[in-house]
This record gives C-alpha cells, structure tokens and sequence, in this order.
C-alpha cells in the first residue's frame, strides 16, 4: 500500500526562477498526503532539463517519485489523488490533469479514443490504444485514428523507482533518433523509456490537481533542441508545441502591419494565436481582412472566439477546399507540412508581385524547406529563410504569366 512517506518529490529549476520555485515548494508543503522528501536541483551548469532532472533522481531513496515543475503547483490533494489510484490500479506510472491559469486557455493535446482524434484528453481513459497513440517511433500516423502520434502526458506523474531506474532516467534530446515527433523533448523521451520497460500507465480521468501556468518563461527549448543554426531555443517562447512560437507570431503581425495588406490567408488557425495578433495588426492599419483556415471544429471555434471584434473569419474548411474572393496580398502559411506547397500553387493565380507570403516550420528538422525547393526552382518565391527554432521565411512571389 503506497503512503505519502513512499513518496519523493523532484522538482528542477533554474537560477532565475527562484520565485516560481518558491511557488512551486510552497504547494508541496500543503500536500493533504505529505511526501517524505523534496528534492530541488537548481540548474547552475545550464546542463539542461535531462540532466537536472537526473541529478535530482540520484537522491531519490523512495519506492515512488512525483515530479513538478518548478513553474506550476500541485492542488492540496494532488499526491493524495495519485496515491489513490496507484494503490487502485497496480500502474506505474499514474498521471491527472493540469488546469490551466489563463482562462479560455484549452488543452492541446491529443490522443485516440475508439478510433476518434480527440483534442484535450481529460477524460479519456489510457489503454492499448492510447499507448499505440503515444509512440511516434513507430511510425507518424496512428494505427487506430489516423491522427499524428505524439505525447498527450504531462511530466506531473507518480512514478514507481524501479521502473525509472530501468529507463536510466531521463533520455537526452536525440538519444532515441531525430526521425520521429518530440525526439528533443526529454520529458516525452523519459515517457517512451518507461514504456519500453513494460511499465503501465493510468490516468486519473476527469480531475485537476495541479496547476499549469502559462508565461514568457515558458521556453521553446521544451520543443526544439539546440542546432548550429539556431543555439538557443530557449530565447524564444511557446504556449505548446503546434502553436507558432509567440516572437515569431508577432513578426508575422509585424510584417502585416508594414506591408499594409487589404486581404490574407492564414492556414492552420490552431487556437487563433497568431490570427489575432494578424487580426490586432489589421485593425491597427484601419484596413484590411484576414481569412484563417481550420479543419478541427473545437480549434475554429475556439479561435472565433479569441478573435472577436478584429477583422479576421474563422472559416472551418480545407484549404484544399477554399477559393479567395479576390486578390491575395498576405499569406501564412502553418497548415500541414505537406499540404503547404499544395496550397501555395492553389493560390498563385489571386497572388501578385507584391505578394508577400510566410512558411513555418522551415528549420531543417522539418520536412517544408525541401517541400519547397521545387518552388523556388521554378522561380515562384526567394525565400529568406531565418534561424528561428522551428523555423521561418519570407518571400516575395513571382506568379506565373499566361
């Protein structure tokens, strides 16, 4: 029967985040089932979050860990609520539901259920199909929904020590390979580790007992690693992993707002945080209206909603499916990898030469920039390609005559 004295909470941090930290140890000390120890590693060497968090499981003398990080806090019965399930379930790893500190913030993540691609997993069950789901080593798509495989599991888990030390810790970014989702974030690595082990996973459906807070110190390190091109991800910042990075959102408003457009075309609305800012952008210039593409109803609704009183038409509908009303000015591109240089040729004939168009997800992690080198072989974009952490350009475009 697992107690809160089986229990060691690890928590990394880093120098200038003493203040969240404090937050962080303060939730800890409210806990209604106590852990035995607290274990804070405070990242001087900036060795990175892999070795942080190993560092800090070295200590760790109990059959059980927690880990937090140093951002969020747990709810009072949040150990409590895990202790529970893990007596419940016999699992090794038992996981809940962060709750976010920014209102109308919606969780991103997804994951199957019965065949379906589901976005915000709260209440969803984890068995065969979950796990399938989780593991983007084998292969991109999901056997059972089709949807992108990927991680759908926060880092606030109770873990069982003997199956952390049969993982070996934390996995270093690229330590599994660079050919699949999430291979440089080691908190997915450590997931797929630990499932390599034969541990099993449960999920407490349905409750939050932490809480997620969302800031500028919320690196893009946790996505993309460090590269010749671009050294420092953590320079730049992220809400999650599929939204743009939030520099390189509002560059894109920047260029909206310099080259004063009349008409746009956003793919890949997402939440809508790049299209309100384009929208802001707009309404700012007194003039002009952005369309932003959304297949997934939740995201465009959730997006409508965000851009609200700005020019800006959340249209839920392919892009394969959408024919401007007139000339196109403007255009960002952030859809699906592959579609974008389709969706490009779609619409040259309503671009023109003063056309400017932006492609996210350039960097050479990605698969676009090789997607678009029959473009600018044939002289459609001169792309400017710059080393963001996912990466970005700019083009002007030459439509083709006759």
């Amino acid at each position: 029967m697992v107690t809160g004295g089986d229990v060691t909470v690890v928590i990394p941090s880093l120098p200038e985040r003493a203040a969240w930290l404090e937050r962080a140890v303060r939730s800890v000390d409210r806990q209604s089932a106590p852990p035995a120890d607290i274990i804070i590693h405070v990242d001087h060497a900036r060795a990175g979050a892999a070795t942080a968090r190993n560092t800090a499981l070295a200590k760790v003398t109990t059959e059980w860990v927690a880990f937090l990080d140093d951002d969020d806090e747990f709810h009072r019965d949040h150990l409590e609520t895990l202790i529970a399930a893990a007596n419940k379930s016999g699992a090794d790893l038992v996981s809940s539901n962060g709750e976010p500190d920014i209102r109308g913030w919606r969780n991103v993540l997804q994951c199957c259920y019965k065949g379906i691609l589901v976005t915000g997993a709260e209440h969803i069950p984890w068995g065969p199909q979950q796990m399938d789901h989780l593991d983007a080593r084998q292969g991109v798509r999901c056997p059972h929904c089709n949807g992108k495989r990927g991680n759908f599991i926060l880092v606030t888990n109770l873990v069982r020590m003997d199956h952390v030390e049969k993982a070996g810790g934390f996995p270093q970014p690229g330590s599994m390979g660079t050919s699949f989702a999430g291979w440089a974030a080691e908190d997915y690595l450590f997931l797929l580790a630990l499932r390599d082990t034969g541990a099993r996973f449960h999920h407490v459906t349905g409750r939050c007992t932490f809480t997620r807070h969302h800031h500028a110190g919320n690196s893009e390190r946790r996505f993309t690693a460090p590269r010749v091109d671009c050294p420092h991800p953590d320079r730049w910042h992220s809400t999650d992993d599929q939204s743009t990075e939030i520099e390189v959102a509002e560059l894109v408003a920047a260029m909206v707002t310099a080259t004063q457009p009349d008409f746009v075309i956003e793919t890949g609305t997402a939440y809508g945080q790049t299209a309100e800012l384009i929208g802001r952008a707009l309404k700012r210039n007194g003039q002009g209206q952005l369309v932003t593409l959304e297949v997934d109803p939740e995201r465009a609704s959730s997006a409508e909603k965000r851009c609200q009183g700005l020019p800006v038409e959340v249209v839920q509908a392919s892009s394969l499916e959408y024919t401007p009303p007139g000339p196109v000015d403007f255009v960002w591109f952030d859809s699906l990898c592959d579609l974008r240089p389709v969706e490009f040729r779609r619409w040259l004939p309503y671009m023109h030469d003063r056309t400017v168009v932006g492609f996210h997800d350039t960097g050479p992690q990605h698969p676009v920039r090789k997607l678009l080198q029959p473009l600018e072989t044939e002289g459609l974009i001169t792309p400017l390609y710059l080393p963001t952490p996912r990466g970005v350009c700019f083009t002007r475009v030459t439509p083709k005559i006759g």
